[in-house]
């Protein structure tokens, strides 16, 4: 599942994703539109992403094996707008480690590149790690497929929780955990029974060390007990309190949360 919460544009059906939930149903709607699904929130997912990505790097760079790529699940990934901004900013990250104007190495293409932060490398590293993507979408995985030209699982929410996962690179296979970050843009806020969320969320947590959480808005409410602990994303610190909208990034009307695993602190 996916996304959107305000506007869509061609191939989404209606002009207000809530028209299409109550029309269709979710899962009824995404399988009409799979193919010709987007995401009109990329400026703000963008944003997000480049802003968290910058200081989870200063701040977790200490703690990564640079032997392995860093493993990242897309989960319920849609058109690939978080796969594609991962990629982006490893370019940028690359690029800047040679870029000696310090300007961005990107493309200008539009509005949300023109504005996102540069990539940073710290100080303390002389080169950037590599990322290894994996990709799942029950409903658009052609969609991911056709634009990122990478594979995509159809796994859902429910195989998730039963602890299946997608195809993993051999590199990857017995790596503790088995995901350093596990992303879900514009899907989690869709699961709206609390204990499939908590199935879910639990199962992940022995998986994976952060979540990315980005939604239209605060939702879904993750509580204590769940397996995580909420991040202060600009601190780089515990939350004193889960879903108190602290620590939080919001960009273009985009919500970013990261949770960090208490199986892997």
């Amino acid at each position: 599942m996916s996304r959107g919460a305000r506007t869509a544009v061609s191939g989404n059906i209606s002009n207000s994703m809530r028209s299409n939930y109550a029309e269709l149903g979710v899962e009824e709607y995404y399988r009409k539109v799979g193919k010709t699904y987007r995401n009109p929130h990329m400026p703000g997912i963008q944003l997000c992403l480049f802003t968290w990505l910058n200081h989870w790097l200063a701040h977790a760079h200490c703690e990564l094996d640079f032997e392995h790529p860093i493993s990242v699940l897309d989960m319920a990934c849609g058109h690939g707008e978080a796969t594609i901004c991962v990629k982006a900013w490893e370019m940028s990250l690359e690029s800047a480690t040679t870029n000696s104007a310090g300007t961005e190495p990107m493309p200008n293409h539009d509005r949300a590149t023109s504005r996102r932060p540069l990539a940073r490398l710290p100080p303390s590293l002389s080169h950037p790690p590599q990322f290894s993507l994996v990709a799942t979408d029950p409903f658009t995985s052609a969609a991911f497929e056709e634009r990122t030209s990478l594979p995509c699982s159809s796994l859902s929410f429910d195989d998730l929780a039963n602890g299946i996962v997608p195809p993993l690179p051999p590199q990857l296979e017995g790596h503790i955990p088995l995901f350093e970050i596990i992303v879900c843009s514009f899907a989690l806020h869709l699961l709206d029974s609390p204990s499939k969320l908590f199935a879910l969320l639990w199962e992940l947590s022995t998986k994976s060390k952060w979540l990315v959480v980005l939604a239209p808005h605060k939702r879904p409410e993750i509580k204590d007990g769940w397996g995580w602990v909420q991040w202060d994303i600009e601190k780089g610190e515990v939350c004193p309190q889960m879903s108190k909208g602290s620590g939080e990034l919001v960009y273009e009307r985009v919500h970013c949360r990261t949770y960090r695993s208490q199986a892997f602190m």
